[in-house]
């Protein structure tokens, strides 16, 4: 019988009350209530801020955004989704705050200075050495945000091609071509133009591999891009806003996930505090039908349940919330809550 755990990455600094979270946090995920387990806090690696699973290795990758510029691993029990940590690598630049991994190798955004890593991952699924890195230069119209460049993610094409990092500070998305070994080079194409002053942030490819959804952080717009897998090219089809009309309170956009069936887009937004639910057409553009609250503060990440009957959201105001989702309106209404100091990434993942 399949087993479903939820993985939790935290800021483990002291929060404005002066709580602490612990480093990473395993969870047995109840698929039929959605209730949450406590198995386990991973406390080796400081700011584990975002986390992601390789189930080609069945490890764990973890950005550990402090003082010191690191990703570490960790090796996850395929019975019970318990962690035993392995080792780091330490990378160029300043505030890692992404990974994502294709098995041969992991790919890092550092926010602080605008540096992109790739590390070989050995046989073993322990972390190896560093192939390549780039520090992108530039900055864009905002002069405090943007005063310089601010790597913020890399997104991996669905064909295993190409590496997408959007940059915050520059108002790009910055387009590395994946090599047999899992480094990367410059593309031919190298980059994709934001508009600007938006922010970009996150993105997520669509299941049928041909669309890509860009969320900005500054201008919590989500852009639409059909993509070109012979050049790696994407082209703007549409760009649309997350927010209410009229709404002029301070707010930042954050994550974006799509469902399995491709149908519903989510999106969250840090100030409003709430998730954002868009249907998406054949055509793969998007009308906005609903949004809800995140419940917590502050919803930095959230993560659709593998039967996308649930939603985790990680509020970085300290706490884990689960909601139930209705599949024909995509509103999602709260279930539980766990106090976590500084939460803020959650990952799912079926043994």
């Amino acid at each position: 019988m399949s087993k479903t755990i939820l993985y939790v990455g935290s800021y483990t600094f002291p929060d404005k009350s002066g709580n602490a979270a612990k480093g990473v946090y395993v969870y047995d995920f109840d698929t039929v209530t959605g209730k949450i387990t406590l198995l386990q806090t991973a406390s080796e690696v400081a700011n584990p801020s975002y986390v992601t699973v390789c189930p080609e290795t069945m490890h764990l990758y973890v950005a550990s955004e402090g003082r010191e510029t690191k990703v570490a691993c960790y090796k996850i029990c395929p019975e019970t989704g318990l962690l035993t940590y392995e080792n780091s690598v330490d990378c160029s630049g300043s505030a890692m705050c992404h990974v994502a991994t294709n098995g041969k190798a992991v790919y890092t955004a550092q926010y602080g200075s605008g540096h992109i890593s790739a590390v070989s991952i050995e046989e073993d699924g322990k972390l190896g050495k560093v192939l390549v890195e780039f520090a992108h230069e530039g900055k864009s119209v905002n002069p405090r945000r943007q005063e310089k460049q601010h790597a913020h993610s890399v997104t991996i094409s669905p064909d295993g091609k190409y590496a997408y990092a959007c940059d915050l500070g520059m108002d790009k998305i910055m387009i590395y071509k994946i090599e047999e070994d899992g480094s990367l080079s410059p593309n031919a194409v190298p980059f994709k133009e934001v508009a600007p002053g938006e922010g970009p942030r996150h993105m997520e490819f669509h299941p049928n591999g041909k669309y890509l959804y860009l969320v900005t952080e500054m201008g919590a717009k989500v852009v639409f891009y059909t993509y070109d897998e012979a050049t790696g090219a994407l082209e703007a089809k549409q760009m649309v806003a997350t927010l209410p009309q009229g709404y002029d309170k301070p707010n930042t956009a954050a994550d974006i996930h799509l469902t399995n069936d491709g149908k519903y887009l989510y999106m969250s937004n840090r100030g409003i505090d709430e998730l954002v639910c868009f249907q998406v057409a054949e055509d793969g553009m998007l009308t906005k039908l609903c949004s809800f609250s995140s419940v917590g503060g502050f919803p930095r990440s959230f993560a659709l349940s593998p039967d996308n009957r649930f939603v985790a959201i990680g509020n970085q105001d300290g706490s884990l919330n689960i909601l139930s989702r209705d599949a024909e309106t995509g509103v999602c209404s709260a279930l539980y809550e766990e106090a976590i100091p500084m939460c803020v990434c959650v990952k799912f993942f079926t043994l």
